[in-house]
């Protein structure tokens, strides 16, 4: 354990071990000795493709600030193995965390779950589907996945209406529907070719007749030519329509990329507070 100032500094802690990967988090906890700290867990993305732990995670960090420990967790890419796999390392890791929080000074009733593009996509994943059997895994077995809230930034929701809501006009976009796209290489196969299992892998899937549904804030740049804003759109209109707390912030003319992140900060951090 290293010490940065006034935080216990836990790095690569292994959590599980998944087709030759060890996998591992780090932990950033306040050294507070009046109460546990709540948790905010964040995964990066990289398009389910490149491992990019250590440089993403950063907007995390400002949390600290605030009295939150801060979880930045790595998972497996889509090269190394296929949807389910990635929930199931998400929600192992949770349940790591769950059952070592008194070790860590950890408050196991307030873990909030946050990540941007592909890493929200799985966020919300693990937000809305706790016990769902087949995304749990083995590992810690009787310690529960949930989450007490969830942040997405820029976050796919529906891997099936991602190639209708891009506006081809706009610089750099792509089909979402090709073979070599991430979503398809995500789940093994063309989206539009195994609907099912990009069904399967879809947030919105798991939200109709959802009653355990978290509290959800979800950012999208308006101009973002890499994930539609009609994903966290979509997914917003279903949460609303089930009764579930959601807010939703379209952020006017921004792209596929933390520049709003400042603007977006105090937002969080209210909506933290009242949430947890």
């Amino acid at each position: 354990m290293a010490q940065l100032t006034n935080i216990a500094f836990y790095r690569s802690l292994e959590y599980a071990q998944a087709d030759g990967i060890n996998l591992t988090l780090d932990l950033y906890v306040p050294e507070r000795a009046d109460r546990k700290a709540p948790l905010y867990i964040w995964v990066y993305g990289a398009a389910w493709l490149n491992r990019r732990m250590f440089y993403y995670g950063v907007p995390a960090m400002g949390i600290l600030q605030h009295g939150f420990a801060v979880a930045k967790i790595d998972y497996r890419m889509s090269g190394e193995a296929k949807f389910p796999a990635q929930i199931i390392d998400v929600k192992t890791a949770i349940r790591f965390l769950r059952s070592h929080a008194e070790k860590f000074g950890l408050d196991p009733e307030r873990f909030v779950i946050s990540g941007e593009s592909s890493g929200g996509h799985l966020s919300s994943l693990a937000a809305l589907t706790p016990g769902v059997p087949e995304f749990e895994g083995p590992l810690y077995p009787g310690v529960s996945s949930a989450v007490q809230a969830a942040v997405l930034v820029y976050a796919p929701s529906d891997l099936t209406t991602m190639y209708e809501q891009t506006d081809f006009s706009m610089p750099g976009t792509s089909d979402h529907n090709a073979p070599d796209s991430p979503e398809s290489l995500l789940i093994g196969g063309p989206v539009q070719e195994c609907r099912e299992r990009a069904l399967w892998a879809s947030p919105v899937s798991y939200v109709k007749d959802n009653r355990s549904i978290p509290p959800f804030l979800m950012f999208h740049g308006t101009a973002d030519n890499t994930v539609p804003c009609g994903q966290s759109a979509e997914l917003y209109a279903l949460l609303k329509a089930e009764g579930a707390d959601a807010a939703y912030y379209p952020m006017e003319g921004r792209v596929h990329s933390f520049d709003f992140l400042p603007e977006a900060e105090p937002i969080i951090l209210e909506f933290l507070k009242q949430k947890l």
